[in-house]
């Protein structure tokens, strides 16, 4: 779990952030505000997360991993995101916290989530399949990311998140309906195939724009 992490963030770092990186000062930037997130996550991620999470938990736990190590290791495959949504916080002057809740709520509300699952279990039997998957993957978080920025921009003090999330889906309804539609569709598919998530893929760029 350390191994993917660490991959899916170094790339992000490489990707993100101004080049020749300084180590040592890109940790100072990112370090608190990856921890505030990781305090908290549990109460920041969906529902089906949740019951994930802490089924995760208890298997480790009932291998006699200590619960500390247990609830960090099982925590690692929701904090892909961590830099995003810290990042996000910081160019906004939104809590991380808050940040989370919007960027949680909208990876489980408008298909991220399920899409970037769906993917995962497609057979990759060639390179080139892998790399398709992998940019797949990589694209969905950056529309989420792109889309969470937006929701929270507009956010209003005291706005509840998931209204905000709501209020984001009424007001683009005509996109966000066919997004809907094409995502139930691809649901009730034992097995969606590439081309089919490619298209989901794209219709949720146009409604994060």
């Amino acid at each position: 779990e350390c191994g993917r992490l660490l991959e899916r963030t170094t790339v992000w770092f490489l990707r993100e952030e101004a080049q020749p990186l300084e180590v040592a000062s890109q940790i100072e930037r990112y370090h608190d505000g990856v921890q505030e997130l990781t305090r908290s996550l549990s109460s920041l991620v969906s529902a089906a997360d949740r019951k994930l999470l802490d089924e995760r938990i208890d298997g480790f736990l009932g291998q006699g991993v200590p619960e500390p190590e247990a609830t960090l290791t099982a925590s690692l495959p929701l904090l892909a995101s961590a830099c995003d949504i810290v990042r996000i916080g910081r160019d906004l002057g939104v809590p991380v916290e808050r940040v989370g809740q919007v960027y949680f709520g909208a990876g489980a509300r408008f298909g991220f989530d399920w899409l970037r699952s769906a993917a995962a279990q497609l057979p990759a039997e060639t390179a080139w399949d892998k790399l398709a998957l992998t940019a797949m993957v990589d694209d969905l978080f950056g529309h989420q990311s792109q889309l969470a920025r937006r929701i929270v921009g507009s956010l209003a003090p005291s706005e509840p998140c998931a209204q905000a999330l709501e209020r984001w889906a009424a007001g683009r309804r005509a996109m966000w309906s066919r997004t809907e539609q094409l995502l139930a569709e691809l649901q009730a598919l034992a097995t969606p195939n590439l081309a089919m998530l490619a298209v989901a893929n794209r219709q949720l760029k146009s409604m994060s724009l």
